[in-house]
């Protein structure tokens, strides 16, 4: 399985969705896991 995951623009919100990548790799240790992030992550 692939998960694309289109990323916040702003820092707070990247900072606080990496819970939502850790669940996503708990609950899917398989999968690819992207994220597309500015060019400033």
């Amino acid at each position: 399985m692939k998960i694309l995951i289109i990323g916040p623009s702003w820092v707070g919100d990247m900072v606080m969705s990496q819970s939502l990548y850790t669940t996503l790799k708990q609950n899917y240790p398989v999968a690819t896991i992207d994220v597309l992030a500015p060019a400033w992550c």
